[in-house]
């Protein structure tokens, strides 16, 4: 298995539903290395969730990835699933991670985008639970707001 850093630098090519092909300098770490926050015990009074990982490269040659949405330097992979909704990519060629859940969503930027972003949003979203059901349309406005937000120098947030 690759480190981290050499997996990051692998060339990808992505395509799009409407199938477009573009080769990137590198991929978003998420990519090969799948979500690896630490997993809660019931013991510490937080409920469990799972972690979807994504298998390695087996070389270091170019990966293809089908990604949902690409223009203007924001790559996008999803977004997917419920409670949580979640997507990756990258933003002018920085690691991204989008996560909707509750009653807000988050948007965290470069460094390790799990645990210590070097740049991070987030927003209230509706009520209780409302945030981990938006649609996929609404998740990726969400993210595009939040790239217009990171490019334009506002401030990060600090993690909840």
């Amino acid at each position: 298995m690759m480190d981290e850093g050499r997996q990051a630098s692998v060339p990808c090519v992505v395509s799009t539903k409407d199938g477009r092909s573009v080769r990137l300098p590198r991929g978003c770490s998420l990519w090969f290395n799948g979500y690896s926050a630490p997993r809660k015990s019931a013991e510490d009074g937080l409920p469990r969730f799972h972690i979807r990982r994504l298998d390695p490269p087996p070389t270091p040659e170019p990966r293809q990835i089908q990604v949902d949405y690409i223009d203007d330097d924001v790559v996008v992979r999803g977004p997917f699933g419920v409670c949580p909704v979640q997507a990756d990519g990258l933003v002018d060629g920085d690691d991204f991670y989008f996560r909707a859940r509750g009653n807000y969503w988050s948007l965290s930027i470069g460094g390790n985008v799990l645990k210590a972003p070097d740049w991070y949003y987030e927003e209230d979203y509706g009520v209780r639970f409302e945030a981990g059901g938006m649609s996929m349309d609404e998740a990726l406005q969400c993210i595009l707001k939040a790239a217009r937000l990171f490019r334009s120098g506002a401030a990060t947030m600090e993690m909840k």
